[in-house]
């Protein structure tokens, strides 16, 4: 009976201390874990502050490549929100965007179902020279004893999963552009086009929008690496297709007939461009009080029509474009005009440039106009030299007027909108 009464005595001691030790247990647990990285605030934000770029570097998603995983609610900000469904290392689960703050911090609400809750946080510091001090952390509310015990090893669970995770992200940003992009489709008049939008990461506030208007050729990759090019500078720049279709050619005959399809009809390209503007102008990334153009040959000639026909745009630059055959000037037209062009492009006679030059001068319009020293047609494409020598045609890449034009267009869209 003794020994019955001391097994009882000791089961009865343990299970007080038990209960009185985790009583004196924290309230809360906290998981943290730092990385630098060699990245900026802005690059690091687009790929913690946002569910989609979250499960590229997430140390959950390599637990199960299978899980379900859906989106809903703004695609970024308070209120976004990711669920989830997977093995059992996975489970199910909830994740909500309860705090915002661009480029600095972001907190998630989670729900792991029966599993219980809590939050992360990123918490973001500028290191100087390129740097970001990352922060990652994971707080809980320890609500029941046996919440308070498993608190003592969530750290042990969870911290090296974090370590893998965030060795993932330093991997991911420091070989990542500053920059993000995706093509657009969109319909007019029964015709398909599919645009390009390249747009910088981490946005606090919305960015002045480029249209980029591509090449006879039609909407290609030299007209979608324009628009990256912008987009690394900080505007929202997107690349239209003038075509439709899915046109494009590397072949001068049916790049031509292409070009004259859409540049005969000028009320066709008002309303092809008008379509792109709305599309770039309702991204809610771009600035719509703040919209320029730019162009290249056909592109070129494009926009400087746009600007005259009076839409609404800050001001337009044109590569090499064709000055011949221009729309009359509106009464509304305002934006600045940049004309870059190359002295030696045959395309592009004297009798053009001076008949162009006494249109915009009759009308007090605002331009500049560039003529670049032996640069002929399309020099500002590095693909230019080996098609004009295929089809024996005055194309020709020209380095030096290259650099100099996109450098001049850099000054003067940074006139026009800062």
């Amino acid at each position: 009976m003794k020994i019955v009464i001391s097994i009882i005595t000791f089961v009865l001691v343990a299970i007080g201390a038990f209960i009185g030790i985790g009583l004196a247990l924290p309230d809360q647990t906290h998981v943290e874990r730092s990385i630098q990285l060699n990245a900026s605030p802005e690059v690091v934000f687009a790929y913690t502050a946002d569910h989609k770029e979250f499960q590229k570097w997430s140390p959950w998603s390599k637990f199960d490549p299978d899980m379900t995983v859906t989106f809903s609610g703004p695609e970024q900000g308070i209120g976004s929100t990711m669920e989830w469904k997977g093995n059992e290392k996975v489970g199910v689960g909830r994740s909500t965007f309860t705090e915002y703050v661009p480029n600095e911090k972001a907190t998630v609400a989670l729900d792991f179902g029966e599993m219980g809750g809590g939050t992360a946080t990123y918490i973001l510091q500028d290191a100087g020279d390129g740097y970001t001090k990352l922060t990652w952390t994971f707080d809980t509310q320890n609500k029941t004893i046996l919440e308070k015990y498993i608190g003592l090893v969530i750290d042990r669970m969870l911290g090296p999963e974090y370590e893998k995770g965030l060795a993932d992200l330093k991997e991911i940003v420091e070989a990542a552009p500053s920059y993000k992009s995706r093509e657009i489709q969109y319909t007019l008049d029964g015709t398909d086009f599919t645009g390009y939008l390249a747009y910088p990461m981490g946005l606090s506030d919305p960015a002045p929008g480029i249209i980029v208007v591509h090449e006879w050729w039609g909407h290609n990759d030299y007209a979608r690496k324009r628009a990256d090019m912008l987009a690394e500078m900080g505007y929202v720049a997107f690349a239209l297709d003038m075509y439709g279709d899915g046109k494009v050619t590397t072949h001068p005959q049916d790049a031509n007939a292409f070009m004259m399809e859409v540049g005969a009809n000028t009320e066709l390209a008002e309303k092809r461009f008008d379509k792109a503007l709305e599309v770039l102008m309702q991204n809610s990334n771009t600035n719509p009080t703040k919209i320029g153009a730019i162009g290249y040959c056909f592109g070129g000639s494009i926009v400087i029509n746009m600007a005259r026909a009076g839409k609404p745009l800050a001001g337009v630059v044109s590569f090499h474009g064709g000055l011949g055959n221009l729309m009359p000037i509106a009464e509304n037209a305002s934006a600045k005009m940049l004309v870059l062009n190359g002295a030696a492009d045959p395309f592009v006679p004297q009798e053009q440039l001076d008949a162009f030059t006494e249109s915009m001068q009759k009308a007090d319009y605002p331009f500049e106009l560039i003529n670049y020293k032996d640069a002929k047609h399309a020099f500002t494409n590095p693909g230019a030299t080996e098609i004009g020598q295929t089809y024996d045609i005055p194309l020709e890449y020209n380095a030096d007027a290259d650099r100099k034009s996109w450098e001049k267009m850099k000054d003067f869209l940074d006139e026009v909108f800062y």
